[in-house]
Parts: C-alpha cells; sequence; structure tokens
C-alpha cells in the first residue's frame, strides 16, 4: 500500500490489483464502465482516486496539478491486465 496525504490526512491506496478487495474491484469496475458518460477525463480520475484512496471527492479536488500527476502514476497498474488465480476454491472467514 501507498500511503496519500490530503488535507492533512493520510489515506492508504494500493500498489496494484493484488492489494484490491472486492468491493474496490466491483467499484473500480463500475466506475470505469462509466467513462463514456463523463464530460471530463479529469473528473473521472478524481472520482477513481476516491474509490483507490476512500478520500472524499472534495479533497481530491483541491489537489494541485503535480499532486494530480503523482497520483496518476501510483495508479497507472488500474490500465494492466489482471491476471487470474487460477484458484479452484476460497477461504473467507474461515469458510
Amino acid at each position: 500500500m501507498i500511503i496519500v496525504e490530503l488535507e492533512n490526512r493520510e489515506y492508504k491506496m494500493p500498489q496494484g490489483w493484488n492489494e484490491v478487495n472486492l468491493v474496490m474491484f466491483e467499484d473500480i469496475a463500475k466506475q470505469s464502465s462509466m467513462l463514456n458518460e463523463y464530460k471530463s477525463q479529469t473528473q473521472f480520475a478524481i472520482e477513481m482516486f476516491a474509490i483507490l484512496t476512500n478520500a472524499p471527492v472534495v479533497d481530491l479536488t483541491k489537489m494541485t496539478r503535480g499532486g494530480f500527476e503523482t497520483l496518476s502514476k501510483y495508479t497507472e497498474w488500474v490500465n494492466d491486465p489482471i491476471l487470474p488465480s487460477n484458484k479452484k476454491t476460497w477461504m473467507i472467514e474461515g469458510v
């Protein structure tokens, strides 16, 4: 995980698909499916950053251009293909 500081608060952001849980994955997939509905790619990116960091969109809109570019660089892995684990069974809470 990467620690991101926004508005004097720290947020954890995954460094790759291996650190994304199922809830976040579903949110990323939902957000990605709505790309064509956005008039601004910047707004789309900010809302994707909100999913990845769990930071409020309001705080993310206060970022500098440098901060935006840094977060963009940290999240380039989102465009990478998801590699299957080939697992046949999963253990969830001991079950």
